[in-house]
């Protein structure tokens, strides 16, 4: 790969773009399936907000010695602190003002919640029993999950048991589709977490046991698929449905392709793969 790309990607990722842009393409690939037209202001809601919390994160992760070694992605959160507490809050303040401007109350009122609830998790998990539901990787994946389906599930409206069977079938994926993901990176950051004396989901239950779950995952996410087809074969929802699976399927075979962590090239397939959601119309 040739340099400028190799630091155009490195970039991308250590601002946390490319996690930014593949949850936008999540919330656009559910309101494809779901045929919700989706106002451009929740995007803009949806950018920023994930910004201020893989920022937040990166910040407190900055703290760290052992993380921040040079050419690092924690080290210019270290290094530019300051202006990185001066860009979340601005973020802050532009999504408080398209809400005050766009955003219903109760619509409001529900967005603080899960926004208290990220917040939460950035200041407590570190410190969290180290039970199953309690890891990271799985709370991780469930807020990802609750953020991308939120503003769906504020405009979703039926009457049908059957619709919202096949919306909470659609968030099931979405949520083991990032599974697959954190799962995945777990498995391929072993060594160098435990290097940097942190503990991720792999530490607990092994890498063939993980590997497993990760089958199974697969095939649960492949039921879901024939069950929707099943209940509501929409040429949209279906698009939605193999596009996710196909995003899955190269999450879950990044580790036999990255067996360390020798380059971040593993994280950037993993985490763009998310935009191939773009694709659904």
């Amino acid at each position: 790969m040739p340099h400028a790309i190799y630091q155009l990607f490195f970039w991308v990722h250590r601002l946390s773009i490319d996690i930014a842009l593949g949850a936008s393409a999540v919330l656009f690939g559910l309101s494809q399936a779901l045929l919700l037209p989706i106002p451009w202001y929740f995007y803009v809601l949806l950018l920023n907000g994930t910004f201020i919390v893989y920022w937040i994160d990166h910040i407190q992760d900055s703290a760290k010695s052992l993380l921040v070694q040079p050419g690092a992605r924690h080290a210019i959160f270290k290094e530019q602190r300051s202006l990185f507490v001066f860009l979340i809050l601005m973020l802050f303040v532009v999504n408080a003002a398209l809400s005050y401007l766009y955003l219903e109350i109760t619509v409001i009122l529900w967005a603080m919640v899960l926004l208290l609830s990220l917040l939460a998790y950035l200041r407590f998990h570190r410190s969290l029993k180290r039970i199953f539901i309690l890891e990271k990787e799985i709370l991780i994946a469930l807020l990802y999950t609750i953020s991308t389906g939120f503003t769906p599930l504020m405009y979703f409206k039926s009457a049908y048991f059957l619709d919202w069977v096949v919306f909470s079938l659609l968030l099931l994926g979405v949520f083991l589709c990032t599974l697959q993901n954190l799962f995945s990176i777990a498995r391929i950051e072993q060594e160098l977490d435990s290097l940097s004396h942190t503990k991720n989901i792999c530490h607990r239950f092994g890498s063939s046991r993980l590997k497993n779950l990760q089958d199974l995952m697969l095939l649960l996410q492949l039921v879901c698929l024939a069950l929707l087809y099943v209940l509501f074969s929409h040429p949209h929802l279906m698009q939605f449905c193999l596009i996710l699976l196909l995003v899955s399927v190269i999450q879950y075979a990044l580790p036999f392709w990255f067996k360390q962590s020798q380059t971040m090239a593993y994280r950037w397939i993993g985490d763009g793969a998310y935009l191939l959601l773009f694709l659904c119309a």
